[in-house]
């Protein structure tokens, strides 16, 4: 007789359990999936997607920036915190500036595009774009880049652009929406690869692997030949495939209301000799890039020296500091209702 009571009342809290869990299936599965974003803590968003993605599911959901700032690594790892630079702009600027630095790893222009879309309804005063060599001649990007770019973004009620390129299914799709939320979830609750990352002071870097010590002079020349070996063969086609797709991001900013800024990105000086022969035709997308926005260019930076780039792109904090009010003077004149 007690092991048919044992038997059923395990039974019902089997079912009960079940129940719970179809339940919380159906509540994730019925709202939009980036809301997982706003329940992670804080402190344990190193990664990008991680960073972003909690940024504008909670501060900036019903908020706009004044500034944001889009782009891939070298250009999230040329300026201050976000905090530490917003204080800076306030005070230059005599009213409150709030600057959000929203670039990250291999960043795709669709995904640049899905981060302002976010504010589409109430538009920024300035988006600064970083550009650079490789973003202005990438060629083409492969699936496999594109499946790791993937951004949850509040009001994207699809996946981003490069994500509806891929060949997926609209289940497919939904399935790997919560499976990249569920990771992060796990990640930032301390259950992945990603370690808690508390930075140490404004100029530190946003990610980990540009702490420890840079590569040595001889690294940095061996890695920008490697580097321009592999860009040989895109065709101008290409370029100027890449610089209308820049074009046409300034314009619909335009269009909403927002300046668009083009913010060029430096190297170590050991790259300088071997991509020479490519300054001409970086310099033929900045000049056409120029008529649909403001360029900062920041290739011939004079205060930098080696030790001031982990490797032939990167700053660490010492670069960091030298630019900054290169950068903040540049970024208050384009802003409106500043006294500089």
């Amino acid at each position: 007789m007690w092991l048919g009571v044992e038997n059923a009342t395990r039974a019902a809290g089997c079912l009960i359990a079940a129940a719970i869990v179809a339940a919380v299936a159906v509540c994730i599965c019925a709202a939009p999936i980036w809301r997982l974003y706003a329940w992670l803590p804080a402190e344990s968003l190193r990664s990008d997607r991680l960073r972003i993605t909690h940024a504008l599911a909670t501060r900036w959901l019903h908020d706009v920036p004044d500034i944001i700032l889009v782009g891939g690594s070298q250009v999230r790892e040329i300026v201050p915190d976000d905090e530490f630079a917003s204080a800076q702009l306030s005070a230059a600027c005599g009213r409150p500036v709030r600057f959000l630095n929203a670039a990250s790893s291999a960043q795709l222009m669709e995904t640049s595009w899905a981060i302002v879309d976010h504010f589409a309804a109430r538009p920024p005063a300035l988006v600064v774009i970083g550009t650079n060599l490789w973003r202005v001649t990438d060629d083409a990007t492969s699936r496999g880049e594109l499946a790791r770019s993937l951004f949850l973004l509040p009001r994207a009620h699809t996946m981003p652009a490069d994500a509806r390129a891929l060949p997926m299914s609209l289940m497919a799709r939904e399935k790997a929406r919560l499976g990249i939320a569920s990771a992060d979830v796990l990640t930032a609750l301390g259950f992945g690869s990603d370690r808690a990352f508390v930075r140490a002071d404004a100029f530190q870097a946003r990610q980990h692997q540009y702490l420890g010590p840079g590569w040595t002079p001889e690294r940095k020349t061996i890695d920008i030949r490697f580097q321009i070996l592999e860009s040989r063969e895109v065709p101008d086609s290409a370029l100027q495939a890449n610089v209308e797709s820049y074009r046409e991001f300034a314009a619909s900013l335009a269009a909403r209301g927002s300046r668009t800024s083009f913010l060029v990105t430096p190297y170590s000086p050991e790259a300088g000799e071997p991509l020479r022969e490519w300054e001409s035709r970086l310099s033929a997308a900045l000049e056409s890039l120029s008529r649909a926005g403001a360029v900062l260019d920041l290739r011939n930076a004079p205060d930098l020296v080696t030790a001031d780039f982990f490797d032939t792109v990167h700053l660490v904090s010492s670069g960091r500091r030298k630019l900054w009010p290169t950068i903040k003077a540049d970024l208050l004149s384009q802003l409106p209702g500043c006294h500089t």
